[in-house]
């Protein structure tokens, strides 16, 4: 191996070292931006947004309008809208052009979720036929 294929080599492996992470790093559920609705005791209301901040619900989210989720476990959740996050300073430094402002096929059902005892989110999807 030539000096150059080391050079190479070693230039490849830093970059996939210091910004590797930046490539398949996954978005969570931005804290405060959603509403738990349902009769939750408080222990379980805690369990809960703690999982669903570690799980990515973002690409649910919308622009301007909520998008209520149903849960197995009982409740519904509410994403607040992207727009009104930025608006009362909860998430200021997300880009609005990142969130759609409907869902584009309008018989598409969102997912029916539901929280494992393990803290980890599932997701049924629902048929769209009539």
């Amino acid at each position: 191996m030539n000096l150059l294929q080391k050079t190479s080599y070693l230039f490849l492996f830093l970059s996939l070292f210091f910004f590797g992470n930046k490539l398949i790093a996954q978005t969570k559920t931005l804290p405060n931006s959603f509403i738990i609705h349902g009769e939750v005791s408080a222990d379980k209301k805690k369990f809960y947004t703690n999982s669903i901040e570690k799980a990515d619900l973002e690409p649910y989210r919308l622009k301007t309008e909520k998008v209520v989720l149903k849960f197995k476990n009982g409740f519904l959740l509410e994403l607040i809208p992207a727009k009104e996050l930025v608006i009362r300073n909860i998430a200021t430094g997300i880009n609005l052009n990142n969130y759609s402002d409907r869902t584009d096929n309008l018989n598409y059902k969102n997912p029916i979720f539901q929280i494992l005892d393990s803290g980890w989110l599932t997701a049924e999807i629902q048929n769209n036929s009539k």
